[in-house]
């Protein structure tokens, strides 16, 4: 009988499955492997390109803080941010509670140091000032500056039983500029800081000998005439002050005396951001080299900026000597003190935060322009608000926004806030919009570097210019028609408006504004 050989191996059952084969170890990943084995790939290119990355990141680790290359490729790279991607505000609820953003308690009272400057020709805004930010005690409820907290700095020092006096105490003006000057003859040297190298010295000299013979007159001339060149002498010294004596407080608010602050901003602001970490904000000025806040529409600092600018050694517990002898010789010659400042927190690797921006104005409130990308953020600051009766004015505007509301007051609330009337986009149908409101300016100043703002042509009527502005939709959120003149202007940005001529027509692109107002969130 023939047999016919199975295909299962019975003859080997006895001995079980056979052993797996043995795993191949790989020399490298699948797909560095394949891609070592291209033609066109050498090894050596691999190693070239990671002898170059490490080179990078060893060149750029040892560069200073302050180097011209590190601040170049910081401010281009904040530069494209910001033009491709949306800012902080559009798409953020800043009404939202400790659920939805870290939430770092603040009490604003207690916790924020207010630097007021002021300046001998200036000093006559500094009781409006308190008028208008330092509410009535019974208003506060944490809300308000605590009068404890408060520093009036200026160039010059007012006399015992001269200073202001606001709810029963007084605040006295303390010499800064002066203060800036003896630490710099400290640090320098007697002979180094004299008026013959730096002409700031004898500027200072000049207005102080005026005060102390009680030339009114030629003290407020030099004032008027140096004021501005003097100030860069505060700002450093006043924030060692503040470090001195308020070594504890989460957050240093550095004001002049014509800034008004809408306190629920600002605390809703501070709450979202730790005391603990640097910060440094503010609305940014200059190129990338001294890239700096605007005095003027404030300076926020946070305790541990303060900590950093103003180490305390092993070996020295003098903080002045935390600055190097170049600040002190730039503070004799930089034109602003704010810059100043930048250079100071540069040189410790803090730089200046630029997400927060636009809560910043350096404007009045009715000249400031109200972009699209501003709408939904919190309004913060005022400026240029030097005129006493100005300043008492926009106080008493936003006295009961700032006591009753429990949350920042956006761009978009500003109508209700200031005139008690709803945004104009609020106001009336789409249609009706184009027909405008007579008498009014929604516009305001064009200045020469607008582009595309004016016609170059007459345009026949009001509702043509309205139309216009129509046509530029995505660019386009108020106009303004001029009937003796034909003249017509289409804008990007939209202002709280104010009475105009006889012959003038203004309105805003209400669709467009409810479009960007539903991405408030809040």
């Amino acid at each position: 009988m023939n047999s016919t050989p199975l295909s299962l191996p019975w003859h080997r059952l006895a001995q079980g499955p056979p052993p797996p084969p043995p795993l191949r170890l790989r020399r490298y990943p699948f797909t560095l492997r394949r891609l070592l084995r291209q033609r066109h790939f050498h090894p050596g290119l691999l190693l070239s390109s990671l002898l170059t990355i490490s080179f990078i990141i060893l060149f750029w680790a040892a560069l200073p803080y302050d180097s011209p290359v590190r601040l170049a490729v910081r401010f281009n790279f904040q530069q494209l941010k910001a033009d491709f991607l949306e800012g902080e505000g559009l798409g953020v609820n800043w009404n939202a509670d400790a659920k939805t953003y870290p939430w770092y308690p603040v009490n604003i009272t207690t916790d924020v140091v207010v630097l007021l400057k002021t300046g001998y020709g200036t000093r006559g805004r500094v009781q409006a000032w308190f008028e208008a930010n330092m509410p009535p005690k019974q208003e506060k409820n944490g809300m308000g500056f605590g009068e404890g907290n408060v520093l009036v700095v200026g160039d010059y020092a007012s006399k015992p039983g001269k200073g202001f006096v606001w709810q029963g105490r007084e605040f006295v003006v303390r010499d800064m500029a002066g203060k800036m000057l003896e630490d710099a003859r400290n640090m320098l040297g007697e002979r180094e800081v004299v008026k013959e190298k730096y002409p700031r010295v004898g500027k200072y000299e000049a207005l102080r000998q005026a005060i102390e013979k009680g030339d009114e007159e030629q003290a407020m001339k030099l004032s008027k005439e140096w004021g501005w060149e003097l100030d860069a002498l505060k700002d450093l010294s006043t924030l060692l002050l503040a470090h001195t004596l308020f070594p504890t407080k989460l957050w240093y608010l550095l004001l002049d005396d014509d800034t008004f602050i809408l306190r629920p901003s600002l605390h809703a602001l501070l709450s979202r951001l730790d005391p603990n970490v640097p910060h440094y904000i503010g609305s940014p000025v200059g190129d990338y080299r001294a890239r700096f806040a605007h005095g003027g529409s404030g300076v926020l600092l946070s305790r541990a900026t303060l900590k950093t600018i103003f180490p305390q050694s092993s070996s020295s517990s003098d903080p002045r000597k935390a600055l190097s002898a170049e600040v002190y010789r730039d503070a004799l010659t930089i034109p602003w003190g704010d810059r100043l400042i930048a250079q100071a927190c540069q040189r410790r690797g803090v730089y200046l935060d630029e997400r927060y921006a636009r809560l910043f104005c350096g404007e009045p409130p009715l000249m400031m322009r109200i972009e699209d990308k501003r709408l939904c953020q919190p309004a913060l600051s005022f400026h240029k608000l030097g005129e006493p009766n100005v300043m008492r004015e926009v106080g008493e505007r936003f006295r009961n926004v700032s006591a009753e509301s429990t949350g920042p007051v956006l761009w978009k609330d500003l109508w209700q806030a200031y005139y008690g009337q709803t945004a104009p986009w609020k106001r009336v149908p789409d249609a009706a919009s184009l027909e405008g409101r007579k008498h009014w300016d929604y516009v305001g100043d064009v200045r020469p570097k607008d582009e595309d703002v004016e016609y170059s042509r007459p345009v026949l009527s009001a509702r043509w210019c309205a139309e216009l502005c129509d046509l530029k939709d995505d660019k386009c959120l108020a106009w303004r028609w001029d009937g003796d003149t034909g003249q017509c202007f289409v804008s990007p940005w939209v202002m709280l408006g104010r009475p105009a001529g006889e012959s003038v027509v203004s309105g805003v692109n209400t669709p467009r504004l409810r479009r960007v107002e539903e991405k408030c969130q809040g």
